[in-house]
């Protein structure tokens, strides 16, 4: 179906119904979709009568990038389309609360303002450079907060792993924390990640020294791993590439079965004992 908003402009919806012990019998809602076919709106029936519970609203740039995320919220009135109540300008009540997102000439989100509070605009900000990014939530960006100026910063290598993602090789925490849990002046403590040549990661280092090591086949199936928690652990594949058999640090065994519809059908440990969980 399709409501006209006036000046030439319509907004397709769908409406959903649901059985219940209501007066009419159903439990109502639409979702209201723009030309595009995004979702901007979905308005349902609230308990009471004539109550409309409002969620999804959405609101979009020139280059069709989310813009204004509104909360949740309730109306008295039907299920046809109403714009969200914008706050006044410069006020913080009579509206709707809602996040507004910026994004940089790349189309990469930059800055997320909250619902505008008491406390005025209290933002979270993502700053890139070349190979590196750095995210830092309301509190570390905010000039009054003891958390200023903390954040996390991530650093590339250039490539890119399995999901065309970039790989990542470096994590810095920064925190205002001395190496005794104490507080104090801004400090980066790093995390370092290592790969082969056929992008596995084999090791990861944390600021304390402690590393973590991971050994892999022929086929990229890891078969040890050195984890300072752990401890060690192997791990035996079939000729399917299934898992058969792993050990942990202590020598205990625990051993796979496989069927032909399930991808895993039974774990047997050292002792003996059955666990017939399927991995799904």
């Amino acid at each position: 179906m399709a409501h006209d908003l006036g000046n030439g402009k319509i907004v397709n919806w769908v409406e959903t119904r649901q059985r219940d012990g209501s007066s009419d019998g159903f439990l109502r809602s639409r979702t209201f979709h723009d030309g595009l076919g995004r979702k901007i709106m979905t308005r349902s029936e609230g308990e009471n009568s004539g109550q409309v519970v409002v969620t999804d609203t959405l609101q979009f740039n020139a280059r069709q990038q989310p813009r204004k995320k509104y909360l949740p919220y309730f109306e008295a009135g039907t299920l046809d389309f109403t714009p969200p109540l914008i706050p006044p300008e410069g006020g913080t009540e009579g509206g709707v609360g809602f996040t507004e997102h910026f994004y940089d000439a790349m189309g990469r989100e930059i800055r997320v303002n909250q619902h505008v509070g008491t406390d005025g605009i209290v933002y979270s900000a993502t700053t890139y450079q070349p190979l590196s990014k750095t995210i830092q939530d309301e509190e570390q960006t905010n000039s009054a907060s003891p958390h200023h100026g903390c954040g996390m910063r991530y650093v590339e290598d250039g490539l890119q792993d399995k999901d065309g993602n970039g790989r990542l090789r470096q994590v810095y925490e920064i925190v205002k924390l001395t190496d005794a849990g104490e507080s104090g002046g801004l400090t980066e403590w790093l995390t370092t990640y290592a790969y082969d040549m056929n992008d596995n990661l084999t090791r990861i280092t944390d600021s304390d020294g402690n590393q973590k090591f991971m050994q892999y086949d022929g086929l990229k199936r890891k078969i040890f791993m050195n984890d300072p928690d752990r401890g060690k652990m192997y791990y035996v594949y079939d000729d399917a590439g299934n898992l058969i058999k792993t050990t942990d640090t202590k020598g205990q065994v625990i051993e796979y079965e496989y069927d032909l519809c399930l991808p895993f059908n039974r774990a047997t440990t050292g002792e003996g004992n059955h666990r017939g969980l399927p991995l799904r």
